[in-house]
């Protein structure tokens, strides 16, 4: 309750759901969790609000091993393939994200612009494919001259991708406008 006696209405915050599909599509696990953003997420912001060179759209996820939640001063730079109480992840652990791939919707009754996205982490050959215990993702923005930029980093209990299998990724980022309550 605010001060005035009515409801609070909160607007923004951020969120990951994980589900992880066998080879008939069928999902086995799923997880969802609240996002952390990074410092280097917040500078990523300012940088784009003032046209900063290097600064840039998110365009790429990543996941990690690490199932240790994010604590200050919130300065993780790169996910970790590996950790000691989950394992190792072997194989591609980025996905590109397309401009199309994102979703921007106006929540007027709770006055906050939500952005969606979905990626896919997909099953493939045994040798070159994903696998191994995932329990962390991040979207960034990876510039061309290779340089990454973490916005953000979830934490979650670790579920155990396999190369048949699908890791679909699906983000909710909120951002409020408004007054505040």
């Amino acid at each position: 309750m605010r001060s005035d006696g009515n409801p609070r209405v909160f607007r923004s915050g951020a969120w990951l759901v994980v589900e992880l599909h066998d080879p008939t599509g069928t999902a086995i696990a799923r997880r969802r969790a609240h996002n952390a953003v990074l410092a280097g997420g917040a500078q990523l912001v300012a940088d784009l609000f003032r046209g900063t060179v290097g600064a840039g759209p998110v365009n790429r996820m990543t996941v990690g091993a690490d199932p240790a939640p994010e604590v200050p001063p919130f300065a993780t730079t790169e996910l970790s393939p590996s950790a000691p109480d989950t394992g190792e992840l072997t194989g591609p652990r980025d996905v590109e994200l397309a401009p199309e791939a994102f979703t921007v919707a106006l929540d007027a009754e709770r006055r906050r612009i939500l952005v969606t996205a979905r990626a896919v982490l997909p099953a493939g050959d045994p040798g070159t494919a994903l696998r191994g215990p995932v329990a962390e993702a991040a979207l960034l923005h990876h510039a061309e001259d290779g340089t990454r930029r973490l916005y953000n980093r979830v934490a979650f209990e670790p579920v155990v991708k396999r190369p048949e299998q699908e890791l679909s990724l699906y983000w909710e980022v909120a951002f409020p406008f408004g007054d505040p309550d």
